[in-house]
C-alpha cells in the first residue's frame, strides 16, 4: 500500500482521510479518528507531520501501531504526560527514571482519574496518574511486577544509605492483595533500603501468591518490622535481609526496642525461604492468630547463620521466634549458628525440623528453647557454641504452665556446651520424649539432663562429658542405653526423688577428674523401681562401678562390673547375674589352736542372707556378727588344736 500523501502546513482540527481512515491534525501529531466500529482506542494512533507531507507508515502501519500503543523513554515520562489518551490505550516504558534502567513496564490506560502526575508511590498501588489526571495501570509480565517498575531503585549501599524504596514495596505489596495467584519480585543484584513498616495485611485471605524478594533489603537501624504478611495461603516466599536492625532482648516475645525483618501471621500452608545476614535484630516472626487462616507451613528454610571471620560480618540478632497452635508444619532447613539469641518455639504443636545448625554467640547465654510444645520431630540437629557455658536446646513450660509432650529426636550432636540437651517439667500425663542418637562430646555438665520428665526412652553416647546423662527429681519411667567414655565424673547419675528407671550401657574410664572420687554410676535415690540392666564398667573409676546411697531399692541385672571395687556406698537391694556382684560364696575358714572364733571375709555384694558351716573336728561351730563385708564362726571352748570349717554364704537373691 502506498504511503498517504499528506497535507502540508495544516491547520489544528484539519483532517485528512484516505479511503476509509481520517486523521486529524492536532497541532503536532496526525491522530486517526476512530470510526464506530473499530476500538475506542484507536484514536491514539499519532503520526509526525513532515512538510514534505510524507509519514513513516501507512494504513496498515495505523493498525498495527493501535495495538502497540504509546512507547515512552520512562514511566516518569508517562506520568508527566499531557496528551489525550482514551481508554485502552497501552504504553511501554523503556525504565522508570531513565531509559534502559531495567525498570521499563507496560501501563494500560483505564477509566478513573485522579490528581496530576502521580507516581506508584503516591498513590499506593501499581497504577499511576498522568499530567491530565488520567489513571494507567501496570500489565504484568507473565502474571509478575517487579517493584523496580514501581520507583525502586535499590542503590542502597549500607545501613541508612540510598534512596528510601520503602514506598514502591508497599505500592507493590497493595497491588498483589487486589487478588489471587499473583507474583512480585525485586531484582536479585540490587539491595533496597527500608525505612518504616511495609504491611501486606489481606484479612480476608490471599491464595496462591509467590513474593520473590531474594534481593536483599536493608532496614534503618531502628526499632521497627520491616515486612508483616497477613492471610496468606498456598503460597511462596523468598526473602533476604542484608544487615540493619537493632539489639534486644530476644528471648522475649515482644522485646522492648526490638527490631524483626519478617513476621507472618494467619498463613497457612506456605514455603518460605529466607536468608539473612548481619541483620542485628530478629529475623522472623509467626503469630498465633488463625484468622482469616489457621497459622502452618508445608516448608520452612531459614539460614542467617553468620561466619564471624567474615571481613565486616556480625552475627543475626536471632533467627526467629515461633508461636502457633497445632499442624503447624515444617522446616527443612535451619541454620543459626552464631546468632545473638537462639530460636524460641512457643505452643507448637505437630512440627517437623529436618536439619538445623546451631551455636549461640558466646557474649550472650542463650538456648534454642521449645516452651509448651507437643508432637515434634527433630531430623538432624547439630550443636556446638565453644564456650563450654550454654545449654544446646532447652525443652520447658510456656507461660501458661503447659510443658513439652511428645518429642523425638533423632540424631543430635553436640561439643564443647554446657549441656547438650535438658528437658524439664514435661506435661503431666503425656509421653516426654524420644531420642534415638544423642552424641556428646566435652560438655562441662552432661550431655542430657532430665527434670521432672515423665516418660522418656534416650540413647546417649557421650566422649569426655562431664557426666553423660543426669536423672533429676520427679523423673519416672525413664529408659536410658548410655555409652559414657572418659567422662570426668560419673557417666550416669541418678539423683533424689526418680523412680522406675531401667538403665543399660556402658560406662568406660569414669572419674577423669583424678583429683575427685567418683563412680561409674551413681544413684542418689531411694525410690522404687531403678533397674541396672546387662550394664558394663569398664577400664579405671576412682570409686569403681557404682556409688548407690543407703537404703536404696536398686536392682542390678546381668552385665559385668570391671571397674573396682564394684560398690562404694552401700549395695543393691537385688543383684541378678551381675559379672562382678557376687550373690554366693564359699570356702573353709580356720580356728586358730587357742581361739573360740574367727571372722571371715564373705565377699557378697551385700550381707549374706544366711550361711551354711560344717566344723570337720567338731560339731558345735556356729556363725554370727554378720553385716555386708563379714561374719564371725564360733565354738564354744578354745580350740586344742587349729579347727577347719567349711562355710557357704548366700544373699537373698542367690542361689546355692
Amino acid at each position: 500500500m502506498a504511503i498517504p500523501d499528506y497535507p502540508n502546513n495544516p491547520a489544528v482540527d484539519d483532517e485528512f482521510t484516505v479511503g476509509l481512515v481520517t486523521f486529524i491534525w492536532d497541532g503536532e501529531k496526525w491522530r486517526r479518528k476512530p470510526l464506530p466500529s473499530l476500538a475506542p482506542d484507536a484514536s491514539n494512533i499519532q503520526y509526525d507531520n513532515t512538510n514534505t507531507g510524507m509519514v513513516a507508515g501507512n494504513v496498515q502501519d495505523a493498525v498495527d501501531e493501535l495495538y502497540a500503543g504509546l512507547t515512552l523513554d520512562t514511566t516518569t515520562s508517562l506520568i508527566n504526560y499531557n496528551k489525550t489518551a482514551t481508554v485502552g490505550t497501552v504504553a511501554t516504558t523503556r525504565g522508570f527514571t531513565t531509559e534502559g534502567d531495567g525498570s521499563g513496564a507496560q501501563w494500560k490506560r483505564v477509566s478513573g482519574s485522579g490528581a496530576s502526575s502521580q507516581s506508584p508511590s503516591d498513590t499506593g498501588n501499581a497504577y499511576i496518574y498522568d499530567a491530565l489526571g488520567n489513571r494507567w495501570d501496570i500489565v504484568p509480565d507473565h502474571g509478575s511486577v517487579n517493584v523496580d517498575q514501581l520507583g525502586a531503585l535499590g542503590d542502597c549501599t549500607g545501613v541508612g544509605v540510598g534512596t528510601d524504596d520503602t514506598a514502591a514495596y508497599q505500592s507493590l505489596l497493595n497491588w498483589a492483595g487486589g487478588g489471587d495467584y499473583r507474583k512480585v519480585s525485586n531484582s536479585h543484584n540490587k539491595r533496597y533500603r527500608i525505612t518504616a513498616q511495609i504491611d501486606a495485611n489481606y484479612s480476608s485471605g490471599r491464595r496462591g501468591m509467590e513474593i520473590d524478594f531474594a534481593g536483599p533489603v536493608t532496614p534503618d537501624a531502628t526499632a521497627f518490622w520491616a515486612f508483616r504478611f497477613t492471610g496468606y495461603r498456598d503460597s511462596k516466599f523468598r526473602m533476604y535481609v542484608l544487615e540493619g536492625g537493632v539489639d534486644a532482648d530476644y528471648s522475649q516475645e515482644n522485646p522492648v526496642g526490638g527490631s524483626l525483618a519478617f513476621d507472618f501471621i494467619a498463613c497457612r500452608r506456605c514455603k518460605i525461604d529466607i536468608d539473612a545476614e548481619s541483620y542485628l535484630g530478629r529475623v522472623t516472626q509467626t503469630r498465633s492468630s488463625n484468622t482469616p487462616f489457621k497459622l502452618s507451613f508445608l516448608d520452612f528454610y531459614l539460614n542467617c547463620g553468620d561466619i564471624t571471620t567474615s571481613p565486616g560480618s556480625q552475627p543475626c540478632g536471632q533467627a526467629g521466634f515461633f508461636r502457633g497452635t497445632s499442624a503447624f508444619g515444617g522446616f527443612r532447613y535451619i541454620n543459626c549458628a552464631w546468632n545473638k539469641y537462639m530460636p524460641v518455639f512457643d505452643s507448637i504443636v505437630d512440627c517437623v525440623v529436618e536439619h538445623a545448625e546451631f551455636g549461640p554467640s558466646p557474649a550472650i547465654l542463650s538456648s534454642w528453647e521449645w516452651r509448651g510444645c507437643g508432637s515434634l520431630w527433630l531430623g538432624e540437629m547439630l550443636y556446638g557454641d565453644e564456650t563450654g557455658t550454654q545449654t544446646g536446646m532447652l525443652f520447658t513450660t510456656n507461660a501458661g504452665g503447659t510443658g513439652c509432650r511428645r518429642v523425638e529426636i533423632q540424631n543430635f550432636f553436640s561439643v564443647f556446651c554446657d549441656t547438650a540437651i535438658k528437658y524439664e517439667n514435661s506435661e503431666a500425663g503425656d509421653y516426654a520424649l524420644k531420642i534415638t542418637n544423642l552424641q556428646t562430646r566435652d560438655s562441662t555438665t552432661a550431655g542430657l539432663v532430665l527434670n521432672n520428665v515423665k516418660g522418656a526412652d534416650v540413647q546417649v553416647k557421650s566422649q569426655a562429658d562431664a557426666s553423660a546423662i543426669i536423672m533429676q527429681s520427679g523423673c519416672r519411667d525413664i529408659k536410658a542405653d548410655v555409652y559414657g567414655d572418659l567422662n570426668l565424673k560419673e557417666s550416669v547419675i541418678v539423683e533424689a526423688g526418680v523412680s522406675d528407671v531401667v538403665l543399660t550401657g556402658t560406662s568406660r574410664d569414669a572419674s577423669q577428674e583424678l583429683a575427685s572420687t567418683y563412680a561409674n554410676v551413681r544413684v542418689d535415690s531411694v525410690d522404687s523401681g531403678i533397674v541396672i540392666d546387662e550394664f558394663h564398667t569398664r577400664g579405671t573409676s576412682a570409686s569403681g562401678s557404682l556409688d548407690l546411697i543407703t537404703g536404696n531399692a536398686v536392682v542390678v541385672r546381668g552385665g559385668r562390673l570391671e571397674a573396682q571395687p564394684s560398690l562404694t556406698d552401700s549395695s543393691p537391694s537385688s543383684a541378678l547375674d551381675v559379672n562382678g556382684l557376687r550373690t554366693k560364696y564359699y570356702g573353709v575358714a580356720t580356728i586358730p589352736t587357742g581361739s573360740s572364733s574367727v571372722v571371715v571375709s564373705h565377699q557378697l555384694y551385700q550381707q549374706p542372707s544366711f550361711i551354711i558351716v560344717t566344723g570337720r573336728q567338731r560339731s558345735d561351730v556356729r556363725y554370727s556378727s554378720v553385716n555386708s563385708t563379714t561374719f564371725a564362726l564360733n565354738i564354744d571352748s578354745n580350740a586344742a588344736s587349729d579347727i577347719e570349717v567349711s562355710w557357704v554364704a548366700v544373699t537373698s537373691d542367690g542361689r546355692i
